[in-house]
Parts: structure tokens; sequence; C-alpha cells
């Protein structure tokens, strides 16, 4: 799972004195980011399959390898990239591989903080982003088997397929199941989106029902829904649509 752990830094550039500049503004600013520096762009597409980065310093005009086509050989998903280089012609290419900047050799060293402090915030952000994705999508697929019911002096554990169904009254919710019913200080709209990816359906301003638990639905006077337990449930016109659609009707 993504983390807010310390941010992965590389620096690519053939020359040795860009490097060294490199170095010495990551040392005077960023300390605290560890930094691998290279000047062949070969070596530096290994360094970075083997170990990714979050943040990538990148020259274009380079032997063997230029900056466009290093990024398109590594996976992704891509660091966050700034170009440093001397030509101005690449700008419009660069916004295509969404680099967050692209700051012209000799580099201004105020602009280039900007820059690098507007990345660390960009891959902080992005880590909270896909950390709140991971745990939704962890969520959606873990399925809700057990429903916890607190009372004054005891919490019951209910499978929730033993629910029948759950009726609201004010800020209280009757809870009735195959083995018993249940009386929980929680408003019914809590518990149709608990129960929401289980089966349950709201029919009713006061009445939330387990879909599968309707025997019989009757058509006079309005809908009417009748039980396994015997129960009989009234549909709210407001409802009637959803509820024909959770019956396959």
């Amino acid at each position: 799972m993504v983390t807010d752990r310390i941010i992965r830094t590389v620096w690519v550039d053939d020359e040795v004195f860009n490097l060294e500049f490199g170095k010495r503004q990551m040392d005077t600013y960023f300390s605290e980011l560890p930094c691998r520096y290279f000047t062949h762009p070969v070596k530096a597409l290994e360094a970075l399959r083997d170990e990714p980065a979050d943040l990538l310093f990148l020259d274009i005009q380079m032997p063997e390898l230029n900056g466009f086509q290093l990024l398109e050989k590594l996976t992704p998903p891509l660091p966050a990239v700034i170009f440093v280089t001397a030509y101005d012609e690449y700008a419009i290419k660069a916004i295509r591989f969404s680099a967050l900047d692209y700051l012209l050799k000799p580099v201004d060293i105020t602009l280039w903080k900007q820059a690098t402090d507007k990345a660390i915030q960009y891959i902080h952000q992005n880590r909270h982003t896909l950390q709140l994705q991971s745990m939704i999508e962890q969520h959606r697929r873990k399925k809700l088997e057990t429903l916890a019911l607190p009372s004054q002096d005891r919490i019951d554990f209910v499978p929730i397929d033993t629910i029948i169904r759950c009726e609201g009254q004010n800020n209280y919710t009757h809870i009735y199941t195959t083995d018993g019913h249940y009386l929980v200080s929680k408003t019914l709209k809590e518990y149709e989106e608990l129960l929401a990816d289980a089966g349950f359906v709201r029919v009713h301003l006061s009445h939330l029902i387990q879909i599968n638990q309707v025997r019989t639905l009757r058509r006079k006077d309005g809908i009417q829904l009748i039980l396994h337990d015997g129960t009989r449930i009234p549909v709210a016109r407001s409802r009637k649509d959803d509820v024909l659609s959770a019956l396959g009707l």
C-alpha cells in the first residue's frame, strides 16, 4: 500500500557539471531526499527498473537514449518528472509526457526550488489519493459478513444473511433476524449505507429489507411485499422502480 515514505529522487544528465550543480542544490535545499545521480541514461534506466523513483530530474539530449526514450521504456506508474535541458523546443512534447515542469539551462535556482517544492507536494497528494483509492477498493472487495449491533450493555455480532429486515423509528432501528429482534441507536439511513452491497433495498421511509426474503408481491392499493416470515411491508411510490428492479421485474 502507498505510504508517506521518503521521496526517492534520481537526476540524469550526461554532463558531469550539471550533475554537480544538481547535487549542490539537493544537498543545500533538500538534503532529506535521497538522490541518485547518473551520467549515462542506459545505466539510469537499469537502476530505475530495479528501484523506481518518485521524482526524476531529466535531461533530454543524451547519447544512446534521450530523456523521452528513457521514459517510454519505464514501466508505469512513472515518477514525477522535471525536465532540465538546454533546449526549449521540446516543451510541448514534455507536456505530453505529463512533466511537472520544464527548466532551461543555465537553471535559475529559485525556479528550480519552486519546481521541486511543487513536485514534492504533488507526490504527497498523489500518494494520499492512491492510498484512499486502495482502501476503498479493499473495502469493496471485502464482503461484509457480520454486523455489529451495539446496545447499552453489550455488542451482538449478527451474520448478515440472518437479517430479514430493518425498521426505522426516529433515531433508532429495529433489526429483525431469523434468531431474534434487536433495537439499535442508529438511523435506518446508516444501515442502508452499510448494507447497500449485501442485497438490502430501502423500500419505504421506514423499511429496509433483504430482497431475498420477499415471498410475494401484491399489487392492490399500491405495492406490498410479503416476506418469508409473514411480515407485510408497504412499498413507497418513490421506491417502486428500485424495488421492481431489485426483484428482476
